[in-house]
């Protein structure tokens, strides 16, 4: 996944950064690219096609949009299964994410 992130930032960059704005730029798409990675499950055990998962491909990321799943709560009060705000806030959280 570094690669692919030197890449991307390499590519954002287009030779007009040096020195430590080049750096700083390249951790922030190392970070955000993590956390969409692991929140969309692709990066996860037991995921992906190398592991047999062909159709989808990554089983996982589906349960976050699913109401009525179960969940690990915040709080409490919220409950162990998704509702509609849980999956509106997870169909907000990708585009947000790529918006920064």
């Amino acid at each position: 996944q570094w690669g692919l992130w030197y890449v991307i930032t390499c590519h954002l960059a287009a030779g007009e950064l040096s020195g430590t704005a080049w750096y700083y730029l390249f951790l922030r798409t190392v970070l955000m690219g993590f956390c969409l990675s692991e929140f969309l499950a692709m990066s996860g055990m037991f995921s992906g096609p190398a592991l047999g998962n062909i159709n989808p491909p990554f089983p996982y990321a589906w349960y976050r949009y699913k109401v009525g799943t179960i969940k690990e709560p915040f709080f409490a009060c919220l409950g162990d299964t998704r509702n509609v705000f849980d999956v509106v806030l997870a169909c907000g959280f990708p585009p947000m994410l790529l918006y920064l």
